[in-house]
């Protein structure tokens, strides 16, 4: 870490959070982060390569052993993309094998790469013998909307017409991510039905549903037609504040935003013309997070269209609980309801 760059802030949890949440994470919390820099205060080559600000403290587990990793390159418009392959031992596999594809989080922006979801691609295809994919797409503000969304959807068609080579079953095939990652599976779950080869399941934790939601300025501020009250009420909330989110959508949109990016449902599938025929899903919100309200009110537009949809709100959580599964039951709970309903599809 280049300590000329740590300015040893203070970013306390406020009083009215306090009150309502996990005590064993403000523990957590007031160790490793009440001193941390957010993402926006940070020069974000920094954030993206130092693990003092990636996220990684020591509150994720390793997950367990695999049999085979390996990193392919993938062509994408413009250059080529990283994907990490997780496969069983071939040896236990029954022949064709489901497929789990991961689309990471953090804000289109800072992302984590193929590491900070490593662990959990481990537990899925140790615990459900699929393969598993994670795709690391390129980032904001080099490469803005829509390129991580076309890089990722150009990774899952390279899966598809690669299928055989890893012995998938694609008709058994689930995307899924946290925060932005929730974003590019909810949207690549439209494409996939678009285009006649839909997932099988959709997991959407803690997910990004409507860009709409800050003010199209730029400014720190919620746009005044935000129907989620949790983006007002969690605006001062630990780990995603909303000015670290105004700051990712600065960077994946830019200033001043795109021409009709409000009705844009690639930017919000929440706005998309129909839901129908959509995978089942499971969609889990963070009681102290801005995008609990946008998750929730998806699950509900899904259901009325007639997609089966479980939703699961986590209390006394901000928006990156999942990453602290060594640390809180919410993060462990997370990795049992996903395993579990993943399970479930596979059948």
């Amino acid at each position: 870490m280049v300590e000329s760059l740590v300015k040893n802030p203070y970013h306390p949890i406020l009083p009215q959070y306090l009150e309502g949440m996990d005590p064993v994470f403000v523990e957590y919390y007031n160790k490793y982060h009440l001193h941390a820099q957010e993402v926006q205060e940070v020069p974000i080559d920094l954030y993206r390569t130092d693990p003092a600000y990636a996220l990684m403290p020591p509150g994720r587990s390793t997950g367990p052993e695999v049999a085979k990793i390996k990193d392919i390159k993938v062509p994408v418009d413009g250059g080529e993309i990283y994907v990490r392959v997780y496969e069983p031992d071939t040896a236990s596999a029954q022949g064709l094998r489901s497929c789990y594809i991961n689309l990471h989080g953090g804000g289109w922006t800072v992302g984590g790469g193929r590491d900070i979801d490593a662990p959990f691609c481990r537990l899925l295809t140790a615990e459900l013998g699929c393969v598993a994919f994670d795709v690391d797409y390129r980032l904001a503000p080099e490469f803005p909307y829509p390129v991580p969304l076309t890089d990722c959807w150009t990774a899952i068609q390279y899966i598809l017409e690669h299928a055989s080579e890893y012995s998938i079953d694609t008709t058994r095939i689930a995307v899924g991510g946290c925060s932005a990652g929730g974003h590019l599976s909810a949207v690549t779950s439209i494409l996939a039905r678009d285009q006649g080869t839909p997932f099988v399941f959709q997991l959407l934790g803690c997910p990004c549903i409507d860009a709409s939601a800050t003010d199209e300025s730029g400014e720190v501020k919620v746009a005044d037609d935000c129907p989620y009250e949790s983006w007002r009420t969690n605006a001062e909330a630990p780990c995603l504040p909303l000015t670290s989110m105004v700051w990712y959508h600065n960077n994946f949109l830019g200033v001043p935003r795109p021409q009709g990016y409000k009705n844009d449902w690639k930017l919000s599938p929440i706005k998309a013309p129909s839901l129908k025929g959509l995978p089942p899903a499971l969609i889990v919100t963070a009681e102290f997070d801005v995008l609990r309200d946008e998750g929730e009110a998806y699950a509900e537009r899904l259901r009325s269209e007639g997609v089966d949809v479980t939703c699961v709100r986590m209390k006394g959580v901000p928006h990156p609980f999942p990453l602290f599964d060594s640390v809180i039951d919410a993060g462990k709970e997370y990795n049992r309801i996903a395993v579990e309903a993943l399970r479930k599809a596979f059948r």
